[in-house]
């Protein structure tokens, strides 16, 4: 899977078991990684994280560790659940600007469906993502069940 244009705010460990992936301009702020096995990270910036190193142990290139993407309004210390009353846009003078994959901004405001101003994106919002089988028997199926809402 191809997982790109988002921005992590807390603990991943979704990948445990899902086979290879790529992750691509990605904002991992705040946020630690764990156990993606046979993951790629290209052009993704980490900060404030309890694991500031995807280079030291997972391939890829182009990413920016320990560089604060410079939010207009997000703390790195914030209430879960209030992610929706900051401003993610980044500032003008972000490293996360146009230093993505095809020089497109990292995070939710680049790629090819940027969110809107009002924060969504024209496609739906994932508010709930869980892989229901953590290991698979080669050849097996993986069971993920996702609930997404329409944007507002």
């Amino acid at each position: 899977a191809t997982i790109r244009n988002n921005i992590f705010t807390r603990g991943i460990d979704l990948f445990k078991s899902s086979g290879s992936n790529t992750l691509e301009n990605n904002i991992f702020y705040g946020s630690y990684l764990r156990n993606c096995g046979s993951c790629t990270f290209n052009n993704n910036i980490s900060f404030g994280g309890s694991n500031d190193s995807l280079p030291l142990i997972y391939t890829g290139s182009n990413n920016l560790i320990g560089q604060d993407p410079l939010f207009e309004n997000a703390p790195l210390s914030y209430t879960p659940g209030l992610e929706r009353n900051y401003n993610w846009n980044l500032k003008s003078t972000s490293p996360a600007k146009g230093t993505g994959k095809d020089s497109k901004d990292m995070g939710i405001y680049g790629g090819s469906n940027p969110a809107t101003v009002s924060g969504n994106a024209d496609i739906p919002i994932v508010v709930e993502f869980d892989v229901e089988n953590t290991i698979v028997p080669a050849g097996g199926k993986v069971k993920v069940k996702i609930i997404s809402t329409k944007p507002e």
